[in-house]
């Protein structure tokens, strides 16, 4: 199975690509699970999740969950996220050190073949899931694009074009990428 991940800082447009990717294109995609934990740590009644002690690692338990899911056989899969953009959200707690070292296990038991960062949109609105401001959105790109290069993944940046012309690029990619193997 080839896996591609589609990673960037909010409000790059990563989900919008990916429903693209999955919609159009027919694309086995799996979604990130920082977004669907805060819904449901909120409908449980914690009203910022995000300053539990434990956030990282019901988020790295969710995305697990959610890879785990793959069906096997399948051809290819893109990924809204790998575990190593949870790296790059870690914060050098002790709850947060124990989620790092099944971050980097994980990650080192998965052979990614590309990522895809997402290159920021010029113009982005913040919503209760992404509450991040310009410079911290700036930090966090600059910090991902330093994780996946630490891991030393194949990254391909994507530019800030229109969602279909993002989509069609990805996809030439992967289709000669797929044919040179």
């Amino acid at each position: 199975m080839k896996i591609y991940v589609l990673t960037g800082p909010p409000s790059s447009g990563k989900t919008s690509l990916l429903l693209y990717l999955e919609y159009y294109f027919k694309q086995r995609v799996i979604k990130e699970g920082a977004e669907d934990y805060i819904k449901l740590r909120q409908a449980q009644g914690i009203r910022e999740p995000w300053n539990e002690k434990d956030f990282q690692l019901g988020i790295f338990r969710l995305q697990e969950l959610r890879f785990n899911s793959i069906e096997r056989g399948i051809k290819r899969v893109f990924l809204d996220r790998s575990f190593v953009d949870g790296l790059a959200y870690i914060k050098d707690s002790k709850e947060d050190n124990e989620v790092k070292k099944l971050i980097i296990n994980k990650n080192n038991e998965i052979e990614i073949d590309i990522v895809f960062f997402i290159e920021p949109l010029k113009s982005f609105t913040k919503t209760e899931f992404r509450r991040e401001s310009l410079d911290e959105i700036k930090a966090l790109h600059k910090r991902l694009l330093q994780k996946y290069k630490e891991y030393d993944h194949n990254i391909i940046k994507i530019p800030p074009f229109n969602l279909k012309q993002r989509a069609d690029l990805i996809m030439k990619k992967v289709e000669d990428y797929e044919s040179s193997r």
